[in-house]
C-alpha cells in the first residue's frame, strides 16, 4: 500500500466523518463513504454508538461488555456491513473501529472525566475559609459549576462508531453498485447515506430497509 496514499485518504476521509459527528449525532442513521484512488478503496462505515452497541457512554457491566464485542465482530465481518461491485477483485488489507467523540475527535470507549471530585473538594475548602456574606455566592458557583459538569457527562455520552476498511484491488476499481448489508445487523438502523468519491467525481444516495442497494452504473 502506497504510504503517501494512505496518509492523505486517511486524514481526508476521516476529517469528513468527524465533521459530520460534530454537527449532529442522531441515532438509527449511518453514514458510509466509499474512496478509490489508483487501485485502493476505502470504506469508512459509521453509526451512533447505541445503534452499533446497544447503549452509549463506556461500558458499565458485562452485558454492556458483551454487546460491544458482538457489535465489533459484526462490523468488521467482511461483507456484513456492505458489499461493493467494483469490477475488479479486491482484497481487504485493513480493519479498523474507533469511536468518535462529541467534539469530532477520536475518542475512546475508556476515556472519563474525572475532575469533578477534585472540584468539590476545591470548593468545600474554600467555603470553610470564607463565611458571612459569601456564603450565597459560594453555593450559587457550586450549583452553576455542577450544571455545567453534569452537561458535559451528557455530551460524553453521545458517540459515534466508525469502522474504515481498506481493500487492494486487482485493477483501478470503479464502484458500480453498494449493497448495505447492515440493516441485516443492526435492528435500529434505519438510513444508511451513501457517498462514492472517486478521482473525478462525487456522487451520493440514501439507502433504508426498502431501499438497500445502489446502482451506479
Amino acid at each position: 500500500m502506497n504510504k503517501s496514499f494512505g496518509l492523505a485518504f486517511a486524514a481526508s476521509i476521516s476529517a469528513l466523518a468527524a465533521s459530520a459527528v460534530a454537527q449532529h449525532h442522531e441515532h438509527g442513521k449511518g453514514q458510509l463513504t466509499l474512496s478509490t484512488e489508483g487501485n485502493m478503496l476505502v470504506a469508512e462505515f459509521m453509526t451512533d454508538q447505541h445503534t452499533a452497541f446497544g447503549f452509549e457512554g463506556k461500558p458499565k457491566d458485562a452485558n454492556q461488555n458483551a454487546s460491544m464485542a458482538k457489535g465489533e465482530a459484526l462490523m468488521t465481518a467482511t461483507g456484513n456491513l456492505f458489499t461493493v461491485a467494483t469490477g475488479s477483485t479486491c482484497e481487504r488489507v485493513e480493519v479498523t473501529v474507533d469511536v468518535m467523540g462529541p467534539q469530532g475527535g477520536l475518542g475512546s470507549l475508556d476515556s472519563s472525566h474525572d475532575d469533578h471530585d477534585d472540584h468539590d473538594d476545591h470548593h468545600d475548602h474554600e467555603h470553610e475559609e470564607h463565611h458571612g456574606d459569601h456564603s450565597d455566592h459560594h453555593d450559587h458557583d457550586a450549583h452553576d459549576d455542577h450544571d455545567e459538569h453534569a452537561e458535559h457527562e451528557d455530551e460524553a455520552e453521545h458517540q459515534d462508531v466508525m469502522v474504515r476498511q481498506v481493500f487492494r484491488c486487482s485493477s483501478n476499481p470503479a464502484i458500480e453498485s453498494v449493497s448495505v448489508g447492515a440493516f441485516e445487523h443492526f435492528a435500529s438502523l434505519e438510513t444508511v447515506v451513501v457517498t462514492a468519491l472517486t478521482e473525478k467525481e462525487q456522487t451520493q444516495a440514501t439507502l433504508n430497509r426498502g431501499r438497500k442497494q445502489w446502482r451506479l452504473k
